[in-house]
């Protein structure tokens, strides 16, 4: 929920503006991280800047009878489309 899994991303500050009163409500996390939806993370890339990329949950998280489940594939999102 916290971690580096692509090593790179989008500036932090390019979204800070745009995130403003958002809360993470799923997995509850504190500081950058809390206030990104539960598919993205927020982390220091290696020159020290802090970027936004997407995590795990991107693809393995979908909604089942209302509720989500974490590891179930995303069955709403078509990676392949060009």
């Amino acid at each position: 929920m916290y971690g580096d899994y692509i090593g790179t991303g989008i500036p932090f500050s390019f979204l800070e503006k745009r995130l403003s009163g958002a809360r993470d409500t799923v997995w509850n996390r504190t500081g950058n991280a809390g206030l990104l939806s539960y598919p993205f993370n927020a982390f220091s890339a290696y020159n020290g800047v802090e970027v936004v990329a997407g995590n795990c949950f991107t693809c393995h998280t979908s909604r089942m009878e209302g509720q989500l489940v974490p590891g179930l594939g995303n069955v709403e999102s078509d990676f392949q489309k060009a």
